[in-house]
């Protein structure tokens, strides 16, 4: 089976150029950080094709998930699906929730297990790459951030800072 694209690398580079001329054109993002974001995909982007492929479910938002006594009962909604790298779905999971949940959030995820030596990069990466695709789509939907909250697009200057970070 094949989806739209022909490998997770082309998947996270369709409408890249798009996302970022869009985020640049609204103020998200500078002309610099602009360029910096594209140059970092193109050096990244190559080294992503994984084998094999998992299932994700695509929006792992909590509007998406059934619990039952404190454990996850199902997955509904699932017309987002794709095959790629969880890591992914965790970054995109990320994307909807403040930093002070992240760190419980990856600790459950990873049960107490080390995590594999790229994983905090691919997380970064597609954390960004999550940020950039929201506020793109925010944008075309003419979708507002709350008065007295910070812009939604904020995230993409966290994910760029994270990705610059030494781990």
């Amino acid at each position: 089976a094949q989806g739209s694209c022909p490998s997770w690398a082309e998947y996270l580079g369709n409408h890249l150029e798009r996302h970022v001329e869009v985020c640049h054109q609204i103020g998200a993002v500078t002309s610099t950080e602009a360029r910096l974001i594209q140059t970092l995909f193109d050096e990244r982007l190559p080294a992503l094709d994984i084998e094999p492929a998992s299932l994700l479910h695509g929006d792992p938002g909590g509007h998406n998930v059934f619990v039952e006594g404190g454990e996850v009962a199902t997955l509904i909604d699932w017309e987002d699906a794709l095959a790629g790298d969880p890591a992914y779905e965790v970054a995109f999971w990320a994307s909807f929730h403040p930093e002070r949940r992240h760190g419980a959030f990856l600790r459950g995820y990873h049960g107490g297990a080390a995590p594999d030596d790229d994983f905090a990069e691919r997380f970064r990466l597609y954390y960004l790459r999550a940020a950039l695709a929201k506020t793109a789509v925010r944008h075309n939907l003419d979708i507002r951030d709350r008065a007295g909250r910070e812009p939604a697009s904020r995230r993409i200057q966290r994910g760029l800072r994270d990705l610059l970070s030494p781990l």
